[in-house]
């Protein structure tokens, strides 16, 4: 059974040795990276995002067990440096060697993880808590950072329509999490931002401080704040 999403990848034999690990392959054009996170206790249960090899993708806000649709799905581009992240997983999903052996951790969601070679047939998948590899828990965090983007974004949008007083501390808490590198990619939600920076119904703090989240990382303005 294909899973509803998949990473798809061109496949490369490179030479290597015996203590060396095997290269990860490099992406195609059909190549498609997929995270699918389902956690009762968390603020958002359940979500997923499929991301391409041109760094275009999406991230649905689902109920458990829904498939995802026009009316949840939210289109979203991260860069290439943050594709080669999310590529991070591969070796161990295609081992089947996710999940830690070790006992007694706590729950911090389950995780669906899948990666294919350019075929919808042929696929590697893992379901998992927590995992010992470090370049598969960096591709974990590294989609969770994109999420919590996104989550702050309807926050941001909910906020600006209904709750204006309420955004000086979201955007607080969202410049926190940027500067922690917990929220990342923060070109998907610069329309709501911009909303606020443009709206003069906005305390003007909360204005400036959106304005700064729209400035690129190492921009000489963004460093100097």
């Amino acid at each position: 059974m294909t899973p509803p999403y998949a990473w798809a990848l061109s496949f490369l034999l490179l030479p290597f040795g015996p203590q060396q690990a095997a290269p990860v392959p490099p992406p195609g054009s059909g190549d498609l990276s997929s995270f699918e996170l389902d956690w009762p206790q968390a603020p958002v249960p359940h979500w997923s995002i499929e991301i391409a090899a041109d760094g275009k993708g999406r991230y649905d806000l689902l109920s458990k067990g829904a498939r995802p649709s026009a009316t949840t799905m939210q289109p979203i581009v991260v860069t290439p440096a943050t594709v080669s992240r999310l590529r991070g997983g591969y070796h161990a999903v295609k081992r089947g060697s996710c999940e830690t052996r070790s006992k007694g951790l706590a729950k911090t969601g389950v995780k669906h993880i899948a990666y294919t070679f350019g075929s919808p047939d042929a696929w590697s998948s893992c379901t998992f808590n927590y995992s010992d590899d470090k370049a598969l828990m960096d591709a974990v965090a590294t989609f969770q950072a994109i999420a919590e983007t996104m989550q702050f974004g309807v926050t941001l949008e909910h906020q600006h329509r209904y709750d204006r007083l309420g955004l000086d501390a979201t955007i607080d808490n969202l410049s926190v999490e940027v500067k922690d590198g917990r929220a990342i990619e923060m070109q998907n939600i610069a329309p709501v931002l911009q909303s606020i920076v443009e709206d003069d119904r906005v305390i003007e703090r909360a204005r400036r401080k959106a304005a700064r989240l729209l400035q690129p990382s190492d921009s000489p303005a963004s460093s100097a704040q």
